[in-house]
């Protein structure tokens, strides 16, 4: 069997293991603040481990789809950068910045909920990127910084998901 699919199998395995956890979470009532509702429902089990395995596969594909991006990103940078020049690519990345935001804003107002478990599964594939990169470093600096930063967005993120399930129970 080729290497890739063993890696395939791995990774479904740990998908796997997330709805696991979600299974987990969803029965276990001290620890999902999110519902006051402290008998589960066999379909509310059902629920924890779908959206458990969906989101830490998700998680996982997103990291790949990052890690499988990154050795284009930079000649994709110098080729624009050659035909455009410097100060457009760089004008053009901060616009797109912008419009991503705005967009992100749209997304977190029509869906919160969703938005937060976007949020969430971003932060993780960040992570797994930058602790993919972290193997032969002098500087930790960057790194420690951006892992400190999918921190925080986790939070915001498990923030916004409380509050979008707040809304719609409300």
């Amino acid at each position: 069997m080729d290497w890739y699919l063993w890696v395939g199998f791995l990774q479904l395995g740990i998908a796997l293991v997330g709805g696991f956890f979600g299974f987990l979470v969803v029965t276990s009532a001290p620890l999902w603040p999110f519902t006051g509702n402290r008998t589960v429902s066999t379909k509310q089990k059902i629920i924890g481990f779908v959206t458990g395995t969906i989101g830490t596969a998700g998680t996982i594909v997103l990291a790949d789809g990052m890690i499988a991006a990154l050795p284009y990103a930079s000649r994709a940078f110098l080729t624009l950068m050659q035909l455009l020049g410097l100060q457009l690519v760089q004008l053009l990345i901060g616009a797109g910045v912008v419009v991503l935001g705005y967009l992100a804003y749209r997304f977190k107002r029509a869906k919160q909920t969703a938005y937060g478990a976007v949020e969430i599964m971003f932060a993780a594939a960040v992570a797994i990127v930058i602790a993919k990169q972290m193997s032969r470093i002098a500087d930790w600096t960057g790194p420690a910084a951006s892992l400190g930063a999918a921190v925080y967005v986790v939070s915001r993120g498990l923030g916004n998901y409380a509050e979008g399930v707040a809304k719609r129970t409300a």
